[in-house]
């Protein structure tokens, strides 16, 4: 994981050296240093936007956090994302812009359309699963679909002699 150091004090949020991010990619982890004014809140919430220039919209993501670590959301098509911190009713503070450079990827749709029934099943499987039922489930990668297939085993002793 990329590793990105945040400082905040008395609300305003500073980098350590001169991060980027990489459209694109998933690896990138923010640690918050917070003052003595977020500690009666274990709960926080990483707040992060940014322009979406394909799209042409502001776009944002709020992910909950405890601790000080926090993984960045994957965006792409954009040159920046401002990042900051709130929790409780209200403490906020103000947000850090960081450059994003653009990837390989960007411009291009590499996500591929799920394959038809695929919601259907899994609704079907969480369904078996609250009903105490013993599932065996595989992931096949066909023609690069993934798709979802379960196994329904009336007991653990049947699901542990059939093998996968």
């Amino acid at each position: 994981m990329r590793e990105i150091h945040i400082t905040v004090r008395n609300k305003l949020a500073e980098a350590a050296g001169k991060p980027e991010i990489i459209c694109g990619n998933s690896d990138y982890l923010l640690y918050f240093d917070l003052d003595a004014e977020w500690e009666p809140y274990q709960a926080k919430t990483a707040r992060f936007f940014w322009f979406d220039n394909r799209e042409k919209k502001l776009m944002h993501y709020d992910r909950l956090f405890e601790g000080n670590a926090v993984q960045v959301p994957v965006m792409r098509n954009t040159n920046e994302v401002a990042v900051g911190v709130y929790a409780g009713d209200l403490l906020t503070s103000a947000p850090l812009r960081i450059p994003c450079l653009p990837a390989v990827t960007d411009g291009s749709d590499i996500t591929e359309p799920l394959p038809p029934g695929l919601y259907t099943q899994l609704v079907e499987y969480l369904r078996d699963l609250a009903e105490g039922a013993v599932i065996r489930q595989t992931a096949m990668c066909c023609s690069g679909q993934l798709m979802f297939r379960a196994e329904h085993c009336q007991t653990e002793q049947e699901f542990e002699t059939e093998g996968t």
